[in-house]
């Protein structure tokens, strides 16, 4: 369907590398194989309920540090709570917070393509919240929840997030493909994670 709603993504998709910053990647069609030989390593060993969009403009935080979770999905069936993990990441470490408001510069070559994010200074605190988030996570009181492999587990998803995000925001071509080549951008380095 997205190939068919945007002829340049069409073009995007059907590109076997892609350079984004000077580095080239590998589209993810590409590389499904791979991460699927190492399916176990994204099993989760227990199912619970999940928040189900738990980025950060769903997170209400008061000047006192209190906080509230607010518009969850609603799901009731249980799931891998590191699919909110991966959400999480995705706020903190691909930067979605800025792609979906558009606080960025992109430019485009073919299957050449430079991502610059514009508000430096926010990005060093989400820099440094990312920096925090396996070692908070980390802490025996989740890890009984979470598993030892949390942040892989989330990381993959935090790829999948971007990757799917695209025909969400076709409306705004330009934003769809800054997701989308983030997306391909964190697949890669995955893959180079699991595979040495």
């Amino acid at each position: 369907e997205t190939r068919v709603r945007s002829e340049i993504m069409n073009r995007i998709l059907s590109y076997s590398k892609i350079k984004l910053n000077g580095e080239i990647y590998k589209n993810p069609s590409n590389i499904i194989s791979t991460i699927k030989k190492k399916n176990d390593l994204f099993e989760p060993e227990y199912l619970y309920r999940c928040h189900g969009d738990l980025h950060f403009a769903n997170i209400l935080v008061s000047h006192d540090y209190d906080f509230m979770l607010v518009d969850p999905r609603g799901d009731l069936e249980p799931w891998d709570i590191a699919y909110d993990i991966g959400k999480l990441i995705h706020s903190c470490h691909g930067l979605y917070d800025f792609l979906h408001t558009d606080q960025f510069d992109l430019k485009m070559q073919k299957s050449t393509f430079w991502l610059d994010f514009k508000n430096k200074k926010s990005i060093a605190e989400y820099t440094k919240i990312y920096a925090e988030l396996p070692k908070l996570l980390g802490k025996p009181k989740f890890q009984a929840v979470l598993g030892a492999d949390f942040m892989l587990r989330g990381l993959f998803n935090e790829a999948m997030h971007f990757l799917t995000l695209m025909p969400f925001h076709l409306q705004h071509e330009r934003r769809a493909i800054a997701m989308y080549v983030t997306g391909v951008k964190l697949i890669n380095e995955l893959e180079r994670r699991i595979c040495g």
